[in-house]
């Protein structure tokens, strides 16, 4: 055996231990992420709340805008700029 041959023989065997503990390592990652995966991230339901709420202000019983969100505790701010995002899509396509 030629010296060329052994350093491709070391390489090659080195190359498939780095493959192997890169798989290795990457196994380990998605078993330790995957039981707290929703752990801290909203749900559903919070995400469509201000789009919903915004929704409601539309006032289609009475046919005039509430400005009153109707909630207490949560930021009103993100129920305005929905409305707002809201009425200009229906103003400019309509």
């Amino acid at each position: 055996m030629t010296t060329r041959t052994r350093l491709l023989e070391v390489s090659y065997r080195a190359s498939r231990l780095d493959h192997a503990l890169v798989a290795g390592l990457t196994v380990l990652a998605i078993a330790v992420r995957l039981p707290n995966l929703d752990w801290g991230l909203p749900h559903i339901e919070e995400e469509a709340f201000p789009l919903k709420k915004a929704f409601a202000m539309w006032g289609w019983a009475d046919g005039r805008v509430q400005l009153d969100p109707e909630t207490a505790g949560w930021p009103s701010l993100s129920f305005y700029v929905h409305l707002l995002m809201q009425q200009a899509h229906f103003w400019l396509s309509w």
